[in-house]
């Protein structure tokens, strides 16, 4: 399970720890994820989500999830409330997908339809993360190249 909220982004950080000496010695700032439930008057229904305490902090402040929800980047904001209704079925559902894309692009067997599915399932990622639009999106090894490499097998692979 990533260490992420789930509504801000927020996730690892890396530093140094410091002794008396100024000796540096690596170290990783893990975020204060919380799981909670929390109620979506839009929605009628309670949502479970893995969140930073600093966003639940956020999210009782603003008054709500739907509070949070309209002053969120717009990015953000369609992404989680397309996400919200299915998240915890689709979280359970990914890593079959991948299995089966993958066996089905080794063995060479509905190779279109398996790199459909996971061109899907990887822009999927890159958008619930936020990671397609920040800066540096095309110039990071895991975009183009992927998506590119799964639309071209998806074009001209075999039936």
């Amino acid at each position: 399970m990533a260490r992420r909220c789930e509504l801000t982004g927020k996730g690892v950080m890396v530093g140094n720890n410091v002794s008396h000496a100024l000796n540096r010695t690596k170290r990783r700032f893990l975020p204060n994820l919380l799981n909670v439930s929390l109620i979506s008057d839009a929605l009628n229904r309670t949502v479970k989500l893995r969140i930073s305490a600093n966003a639940l902090r956020t999210v009782e402040h603003r008054g709500g999830l739907d509070a949070f929800l309209v002053k969120a980047t717009p990015a953000n904001r369609w992404w989680v409330t397309l996400l919200i209704p299915g998240v915890a079925v689709f979280a359970r559902l990914v890593p079959f997908g991948e299995l089966a894309a993958g066996l089905s692009l080794i063995v060479g067997r509905f190779t279109r339809l398996a790199a459909i599915l996971a061109f899907l399932m990887i822009l999927n990622f890159h958008l619930a993360t936020g990671a397609m639009f920040h800066w540096d999106f095309p110039s990071d090894g895991q975009a183009f190249p992927v998506l590119g490499g799964l639309l071209a097998i998806a074009f001209a692979g075999r039936r």
